[in-house]
């Protein structure tokens, strides 16, 4: 769709330490559609589909600021045509031609050899031990669309953990990752930086709690090893965040050491996040 579209905010409303405050109107993008909508905590936006946001409202970088409500944008099309890229219906509505039927009623269904059969499917389901189970009669022979569990159940997601931080500033040269407990590895290091200058490094609009910042505030290399201690190198991973998750690059690897390297006057907290060690049966 070519259409082009203007978009404007023109007020939305706030609470500002406690006070109530509206403000508007502002702005004004231009893009083709079709348009979407984004929204979130403190922020809402209307995106192009091509060049990027046209109209924005985000109160997550305003101190103090929380409760955003009562947003209103503005948005025609540039030459006044009518808007016909359309827009989904706030309900889905089958045709009338096609209404659906409920699971549990009966249709009849002419098969590919031209003979009628009478189907009757049943609301699908997965079972204690998570086999994916969807029931159907066909002229009242029962039959099972479904399978693929295992009695063990579904896979259970590895149990991770936090290890023991290490505090630093500047540059310490390369460090050890302590020691984790007997039957876990640390597969990532969370990398929290602090004592930046906000004025000097700018931070992106909408990227809060865990501010992301225009300007890098250091970098990080990383020490992996694999099962049969073979040591390889991860180099000059940028940090430009408040919060930055350094991982190691294949499952199956751990981390033994780092390296972080900060401008001058900001220091480091790197915490080792572990995994549970399978155990093999």
């Amino acid at each position: 769709m070519n259409q082009q579209y203007t978009a404007n905010v023109v007020s939305f409303t706030y609470d500002l330490n406690g006070v109530e405050t509206t403000e508007g109107p502002f702005g004004a993008g231009i893009g083709p559609g079709p348009l979407s909508f984004e929204s979130g905590e403190g922020f809402q936006r209307i995106r192009a589909a091509v060049g990027g946001v046209l109209a924005n409202v985000d109160i997550t970088n305003i101190p103090g600021a929380e409760n955003l409500r009562n947003v209103q944008f503005n948005v025609v099309t540039t030459d006044g045509a009518p808007d016909d890229c359309g827009s989904l219906p706030d309900v889905f509505n089958p045709s009338p031609d096609a209404p659906g039927n409920d699971f549990g009623e009966e249709q009849e269904v002419t098969g590919p050899d031209g003979r009628d059969y009478r189907v009757t499917p049943f609301e699908p389901s997965f079972d204690i031990d998570g086999n994916f189970e969807a029931p159907f009669n066909i002229d009242d022979v029962e039959f099972d669309f479904g399978g693929g569990g295992s009695p063990e159940g579904p896979p259970e997601i590895p149990s991770l953990s936090a290890g023991t931080p290490v505090v630093g500033t500047g540059d310490e040269g390369q460090r050890n990752v302590p020691l984790p407990p007997p039957g876990f590895i640390t597969v990532a290091l969370k990398v929290a930086i602090s004592g930046f200058d906000l004025s000097q490094t700018g931070v992106v609009r909408g990227s809060s709690p865990n501010a992301r910042f225009y300007a890098p505030q250091g970098n990080a290399d990383i020490v992996v090893a694999s099962e049969d201690n073979t040591i390889s190198y991860v180099r000059d991973l940028v940090l430009m965040s408040r919060e930055n998750l350094l991982t190691a690059p294949i499952d199956g690897l751990r981390i033994v050491a780092f390296r972080v390297n900060t401008v001058p006057g900001v220091s480091y907290t790197v915490t080792p996040i572990l995994r549970m060690i399978p155990i093999e049966e």
